[in-house]
This record gives structure tokens, sequence and C-alpha cells, in this order.
């Protein structure tokens, strides 16, 4: 993602901190990262890592719906593996983009193409049966509306990438 040491990072739905080591590396000491998850259990695995002293981070537990954090903090807001499960994702994207300061980026990741997160989403069923990925036209829909203007929209079979830039504070 070409994310800049010094950089501001919200790992939005960070599970179990999966992205951590990555994003600290990215960052390095000058950055910091804020680990934010709705899951109190995901977030003891990520404040573990973070407590073993590996990665300087914050963990904050919370919903995607109503950001605990200041307008204009973020150079960065990554979404690894956690889009579809947003219960109002449109919502979602609209407090992430409210986070990012002018310039910042948001990054929607997974790493299966939207193909097969739906169909793997379908065929668990339950309560992830209806948590799909947008397609394209949907997901541009939702980013320009957040007031974000779409860099990239990727979906091969590596993974899928929505990346957009806030271009207006």
């Amino acid at each position: 993602l070409g994310i800049a040491p010094g950089a501001r990072v919200l790992d939005m739905g960070c599970g179990s901190g999966a992205l951590l080591p990555s994003l600290s590396r990215a960052v390095s000491q000058e950055g910091f990262i804020i680990e934010f998850d709705i899951s109190h259990n995901m977030l003891l695995e990520t404040w573990n890592k973070i407590r073993a002293g590996l990665h300087p981070a914050q963990c904050i537990q919370g919903d995607a719906g109503i950001l605990p954090v200041g307008s204009t903090s973020f150079d960065w807001v990554v979404c690894n593996s956690c889009f579809p499960h947003f219960e109002a994702p449109r919502q979602a994207v609209i407090e992430m983009a409210r986070v990012l300061r002018q310039g910042g980026r948001l990054a929607i990741c997974h790493t299966q193409s939207r193909a097969t997160i739906n169909a793997h989403h379908r065929m668990v069923g339950g309560i992830v049966g209806g948590h799909e990925l947008p397609n394209d036209a949907a997901m541009a829909a939702i980013l320009r509306q957040a007031g974000l203007l779409v860099l990239k929209m990727g979906d091969t079979c590596d993974g899928y990438l929505a990346l957009a830039i806030k271009t207006r504070a």
C-alpha cells in the first residue's frame, strides 16, 4: 500500500492483529497504530501481541458505525478481511472517511477474490450468510457518498482491493 514511516494508521476490524507486524514495520517508531475491533476477545489477542513489546499500538473496542476517535486523525484506514461483516457498511465507510485527514487513504482489502468470499459466506450461511462484498459499482458509490475518490478497484484470484483517497477536509 505504500504506508510511509510516521503514518497514523487505523487498523479497522483488526481481529487478532494479523496486520500488526506489517503495519508496525511500515510506520516504524515515528508513527502510530490504533487497532480497532468490535470483539473484545479478538482485541485481547491483539493486546497480547502489543504487550509482548513487539508492536507499539493501542487497542480500541467499538462499533464501526460510531468511531470513538477525532475527525482527521489518520493518514490511513486499513480495513482488511472484515468489510462484509459490518452491520451498516455505508455508515462504516462514512466514519472511516471522517477520521481520515485530507489526502488520507482508505484501503478495503481481502486475501481472496470477491467471488470466493461471497460464495464462502453463502455456503457457511448462518450469521455470515448475507455478508458479501458489493460489486465494483456499488462499492464505488459507497466510497463516493462518503466523500472519497476511488483510486483503484482490483479483484483477482489473489485478492480484493478498493483504494480511495479523501480529497477534502
